[in-house]
């Protein structure tokens, strides 16, 4: 069965509010005649009082109903609410541990990101002692031939923010680096000059 709401119990208290003010309407036009000693005035008079006394104590019964009904309603409401609060809660969670995963893979990647420059800076380091040694130095000026780390973190950054690199080359740091030092990679027979 189908819990009464607080808005029909109200409706139904307006109703019999109704009822009752047009029963009190019919006493003030009976009270002169039955006091005047019309018995069917009188008899009438009787009937509709005790209508309005148990209309009366209706009423109290429909306003105790309403204000159970409306802490009911208030209660459920409130239930709705912690269960809606508790799922937001635990999407919050779920997502949470999501971020905790990712700033700790972050972390570890940032780490190897910062091992990798320090490893590819040193040996570019010692391309550049190597070839300083034996006194073949190249042209500094090709792009790529310093700090290519930097440039390969400066678009990391670029990407990362959405901003355009400060270097208006599009080559990636591998294509940079191979066309730096490709007189190095290559076959000494296919290398004609290193600029």
């Amino acid at each position: 069965m189908k819990p009464v709401t607080s808005s029909e119990l109200i409706d139904k208290i307006a109703s019999l509010d109704a009822a009752v003010l047009q029963h009190e309407q019919r006493v003030s036009e009976l009270s002169l005649q039955a006091v005047e000693g019309d018995e069917e005035a009188r008899r009438s008079l009787v009937d509709i009082l005790v209508t309005i006394d148990r209309a009366k104590v209706d009423r109290l019964v429909l306003q105790a109903a309403t204000d159970a009904a409306r802490q009911m309603e208030h209660d459920a409401a409130e239930a709705a609410l912690a269960k809606e609060r508790e799922r937001h809660l635990s999407e919050a969670r779920v997502h949470a541990r999501e971020l905790l995963l990712g700033a700790d893979r972050f972390e570890s990647l940032a780490s190897d990101l910062l091992h990798e420059m320090v490893a590819m800076s040193a040996a570019e380091d010692r391309v550049w002692l190597a070839l300083r040694a034996g006194g073949q130095a190249p042209n500094a000026a090709v792009v790529g031939r310093r700090n290519i780390a930097d440039f390969c973190l400066e678009r990391l950054q670029a990407a990362a923010t959405g901003r355009l690199p400060f270097r208006h080359d599009k080559r990636s740091g591998p294509e940079l680096a191979r066309n730096a030092w490709q007189f190095l990679i290559e076959e000494p027979s296919k290398v004609s000059q290193h600029g």
